[in-house]
């Protein structure tokens, strides 16, 4: 009767580690039982969860959030992002979970130690989520939107901000700057090191940008990306990457 699913992922991606697998991709789908009270003194409460877990060259953390953001998409709901308290998890590179306002779950890169407690040397990447809290989140309703038939525009931006600051925070910044033509914005790579200095860090995000009337300009582009920096500039004294 396990609390969570994850040390089972853990086990299996170790096993597979060390059976000289070079990548995995795993998922489970099984209850969890969450007692009320200890010692146990009535019947635990019955949660479904779902466990993923990756490993291998070319998985990092936006890999296996990735994959969680199309299951959120797939059930047209948007997830927020806050830095972890989860103790198994590597301090800044873990993220809880929240839709609606409601804490439905965690992912990030396991702390070396623990990995290493499972005798892998891997960077294992976990994440799971209660699919019972998750569903009463979600509105079942389907709504239409007209889409634009002028070619949308994609461009990056990359800022160096503290290391305190969330990449979910960033993209809310920009969302909220309310950027003209703006239709999407994610973040697609974060960097550490001696270019951006002690205690920074650089994120890049992707932001799409179109109009329902014309093909944008160049000089409309530009507006947009300027009000989305003086956004993050505000916000977090974001600096324009150099």
């Amino acid at each position: 009767m396990r609390t969570q699913l994850t040390h089972s992922m853990l086990e299996t991606l170790s096993r597979n580690a060390s059976r000289f697998n070079k990548s995995a991709a795993l998922f489970e789908t099984a209850k969890a039982y969450l007692p009320k009270s200890l010692p146990l003194t009535e019947l635990p409460d019955e949660a479904e969860r779902l466990s993923v877990g990756m490993y291998g060259d070319d998985v990092d953390f936006f890999t296996i959030k990735g994959v969680l953001e199309g299951l959120f998409a797939a059930l047209h709901t948007e997830a927020e992002y806050k830095a972890s308290t989860v103790p198994f998890l590597h301090p800044g590179r873990g993220a809880d979970i929240t839709v609606r306002g409601r804490a439905i779950g965690f992912v990030g890169e396991v702390h070396p130690d623990v990995a290493a407690d499972y005798d892998c040397d891997a960077r294992l990447y976990v994440a799971e989520l209660d699919l019972d809290a998750l569903r009463e989140c979600v509105d079942d309703s389907i709504t239409f939107a007209e889409f634009s038939k002028f070619p949308p525009v994609e461009r990056d931006l990359a800022v160096v901000v503290d290391e305190s600051v969330s990449a979910g925070e960033l993209t809310a910044a920009v969302k909220a700057a309310h950027v003209d033509g703006l239709t999407s914005v994610r973040v697609f790579d974060v960097y550490r090191g001696a270019q951006v200095g002690e205690g920074k860090k650089s994120v890049a995000l992707k932001l799409v940008l179109s109009s329902f009337t014309h093909t944008l300009t160049e000089e409309e582009i530009a507006v947009g990306m300027s009000a989305a920096l003086a956004a993050l500039s505000d916000k977090f004294g974001a600096e324009i990457r150099a």
